[in-house]
């Protein structure tokens, strides 16, 4: 399992019941392989009781952000961290049927 990275979530974040999901990316772009492991992500949050799904990605990768939010994601915040490039923050509240909220 890989956690929360502390440079971008607040302490009361990084208490809360989460899967976080780390360097994802594929190969092949509009293949629909993205789309099918991200539900996956958020079916097995799901079925393992987690509140949430949370990400952060590059915060200048304005298309990655959109395709984030198509599929569910909020846009929580931008954090700048020196010396790195990643800082956009996202996150999908998972509800008992698996459903967005």
């Amino acid at each position: 399992m890989i956690e929360p990275e502390a440079d971008f979530w607040t302490p009361e974040e990084l208490a809360e019941s989460q899967t976080y999901i780390s360097r994802f990316f594929v190969v092949e772009d509009g293949k629909g392989y993205g789309s099918a492991l991200l539900e996956a992500v958020v079916e097995q949050a799901r079925k393992d009781g987690k509140k949430w799904v949370r990400l952060n990605c590059w915060s200048t990768n304005k298309k990655l952000h959109a395709y984030y939010i198509t599929h569910g994601f909020e846009h929580v915040r931008t954090v700048d961290v020196p010396g790195r490039m990643s800082g956009a923050l996202f996150q999908r509240k998972i509800d008992d049927s698996g459903f967005r909220e």
